[in-house]
C-alpha cells in the first residue's frame, strides 16, 4: 500500500497525532527511568518463560510484554519505553475516534488536541506501570470495536470485539466488570429500541458471553499450572495480589499510605487476617459488609477529591462541559448517556477496590471527550483552541519539571 506523505501533511488529525507521538517520546526520554515495577514483571515475565514461578502475582500478558520486548531491544527501559509510547498514542487515537463516532469530526479533533498534553495521559501515569496505560488503550479500543459492532452487528466485527475485550482483561482484569456489563446493556438498549437483527443481537451476545468465559477459564488454567503455590492461584493471578489491592483502602483511610504491611494492620481488626479469610475477597466482604459499606463512601469521597486534581483534569477544562446544556438533539442526548453509563462502570472498579491517581487514566479520557463537546458546541476559534492547549501544556510542564516525584511513584 502507497502511502501519500502529502495528505498526511495536509491532514489535521494525522499531525495532531504525530504531535501526540513526538510529545509522548520526548516526555519519556527525558524522564529517563524505568518505572518501580517494570522489573518485577519482566522477573515473573522470565519465570514464566522458564517454568520456575512460584506464583504468578501480577498481570502474566503484561509480563510476558515486558519479558518479549526486553530480549528484542535488549533494554528494559527501552522495552517499558516503547509500551508508554504506543500505549498512550494509542489511547489518544481511540478518544479521538470515539468522540467522533459519539458527537462528530471536530469533537474529535478536539479531544485528540487536548489529549495531547493530558496529565492522567503523559506525567502522571509514567512513574508507576505502564501496564495502565497499556490496558487504557486496550480497553477503549474494545468499547470502540463494540461501539462499531452494533453499527453492523456481524461476526467479523464481534471476533473484534471479543479480541480487544479478552486483551484488556487479560492486561487489567478488572475491565472484565466493566466491558461485559456494558456489552450487555447497550445491547439490552438496541434489543429494546430497534426492531430489526433482535434475534442476531441475543445470539452474539450469548457468543460473547461464553466466549469471555472461555478465556477466562483458559487463563485460570494457566495461571494454575504456571504456579507452584495452587492454593492461591485464581483466575487473572495469585489471590493475595487482589486480596492486599482490597485492603489497600484501610491503608488509605487509617494511615494515608499505599503499604501491604499497614493495609494489614488495619484492616486485620475488621474483617481478620489475610490468613484467616484464605485471601479472598468475598470472605473478607461477607465478615464485615457494614465496614465493606463504609469503604466503598470512603472511596466515593476520594473520587471527589481526586476529580479536583490537575493530574485528572486541568480545572478549568470543566467549563466546557457546562456547555453539554446548551440545546442538544435527541441523538446527542443519548450519546452522553452512554458516556456517563461507560463513566459509571470505570467508576465501580476504583470504588470497589481503591482510588489512586495512576488508575484514573481511563476515566479522565472519558471526561475528556464530554470536555471536547462541550468545547465543540461553543465553536471556539484556533486561537482559544491553542490557548486552552497551552494551558494544559503549563500544567503538564509543571508536574514534568518541577515535580519530578511524579516520575517514581513508589518511592
Amino acid at each position: 500500500m502507497k502511502i501519500n506523505m502529502h495528505s498526511i501533511v495536509n491532514n489535521k488529525v494525522a499531525q495532531l497525532i504525530l504531535l501526540s507521538l513526538l510529545v509522548r517520546i520526548i516526555t519519556i526520554f527525558l524522564i529517563g527511568k524505568t518505572p518501580c515495577m517494570e522489573p518485577s514483571y519482566l522477573f515473573q515475565g522470565e519465570q514464566i518463560f522458564k517454568g520456575t514461578a512460584e506464583i504468578l502475582y501480577l498481570s502474566s500478558l503484561y509480563a510476558i510484554v515486558v519479558y518479549v520486548l526486553t530480549l528484542l531491544t535488549g533494554s528494559l527501559f527501552t522495552a517499558s519505553a516503547l509500551i508508554f509510547i504506543l500505549g498512550s498514542t494509542l489511547t489518544s487515537v481511540m478518544i479521538y475516534l470515539i468522540a467522533k463516532h459519539f458527537f462528530g469530526e471536530k469533537t474529535g479533533a478536539y479531544a485528540l488536541l487536548f489529549a495531547i498534553f493530558l496529565p492522567n495521559l503523559t506525567v502522571a501515569i509514567s512513574g508507576f506501570a505502564h501496564s495502565v496505560i497499556l490496558g487504557t488503550a486496550l480497553d477503549l479500543s474494545a468499547i470502540y470495536f463494540l461501539l462499531k459492532y452494533y453499527e453492523n452487528p456481524s461476526y467479523k466485527r464481534l471476533l473484534w470485539v471479543c479480541a480487544g475485550s479478552v486483551l484488556s482483561i487479560y492486561i487489567r482484569p478488572e475491565t472484565l466488570i466493566i466491558l461485559v456489563p456494558f456489552f450487555m446493556l447497550f445491547g439490552m438498549y438496541q434489543i429494546s429500541n430497534y426492531t430489526e437483527n433482535k434475534k442476531i443481537l441475543i445470539r452474539n451476545a450469548i457468543l460473547y458471553v461464553a466466549f469471555i468465559c472461555l478465556f477466562c477459564f483458559a487463563h485460570k488454567q494457566f495461571v494454575y499450572h504456571n504456579s507452584k503455590n495452587k492454593a492461591t492461584a485464581n483466575v487473572f493471578s495469585d489471590s493475595k495480589y487482589s486480596y492486599l489491592t482490597f485492603i489497600h483502602t484501610y491503608s488509605i483511610r487509617y494511615f494515608d499510605v499505599v503499604d501491604d504491611d499497614k493495609a494489614i494492620k488495619a484492616s486485620t481488626p475488621f474483617i481478620g487476617t489475610p490468613e484467616e479469610n484464605n485471601y479472598s475477597v468475598f470472605k473478607a466482604v461477607i465478615k464485615n459488609p457494614k465496614q465493606f459499606v463504609s469503604n466503598i463512601f470512603f472511596n466515593m469521597k476520594e473520587m471527589l477529591d481526586f476529580s479536583g486534581h490537575p493530574l485528572f483534569i486541568p480545572v478549568f477544562l470543566y467549563m466546557f462541559i457546562g456547555a453539554l446544556f446548551l440545546t442538544l438533539t435527541k441523538e446527542e442526548t443519548v450519546a452522553i448517556r452512554v458516556v456517563l453509563l461507560l463513566l459509571l462502570l470505570h467508576l465501580v472498579p476504583l470504588i470497589l477496590f481503591h482510588v489512586s491517581i495512576k488508575y484514573l487514566t481511563q476515566v479522565s479520557s472519558l471526561v475528556l471527550i464530554l470536555v471536547a463537546f462541550g468545547a465543540s458546541k461553543l465553536n471556539l476559534n484556533k486561537y482559544v483552541l491553542i490557548g486552552v492547549t497551552g494551558l494544559i501544556s503549563i500544567v503538564f510542564l509543571m508536574y514534568f519539571i518541577n515535580n519530578m516525584v511524579i516520575a517514581s511513584l513508589c518511592g
